[in-house]
């Protein structure tokens, strides 16, 4: 996951909230409970896409239907916890992997 993915989910996620806490009005009578659900959907896809799997995405899916439990900014505290620690690439290098160097068997220094 590369700085410029973190920081564009962070940003997606501050906005799929402020958007869903700004149209509040909208999704309070239920009428547009469907647009909504379609907002986290879209939004679940995304952030799945940007940052990969996350266990912090899955109680999100439940928070965003729970009526009152979704005016709180959901999206972005679970992508915050899923890019906390991500391991940073730099610009034209593959991502650092977690497995340490095998030697192989041609290394002198067996």
């Amino acid at each position: 996951m590369t700085t410029r993915r973190i920081w564009l989910a962070r940003g997606l996620a501050l906005g799929v909230d402020a958007l869903q806490i700004g149209l509040l009005p909208l999704f309070v009578g239920g009428a547009a409970e469907g647009v909504g659900a379609g907002v986290d959907l879209a939004a679940a896809a995304l952030f799945l896409w940007l940052c990969g799997f996350h266990y912090a995405f899955l109680p999100t899916m439940v928070a965003e239907v729970v009526p009152v439990l979704d005016l709180f900014p959901t999206w972005s505290a679970a992508v915050w916890f899923a890019t906390r620690k991500a391991p940073r690439a730099l610009p034209g290098q593959a991502p650092a992997s977690d497995a340490p160097a095998l030697p192989s068997p041609a290394d002198p220094a067996r």
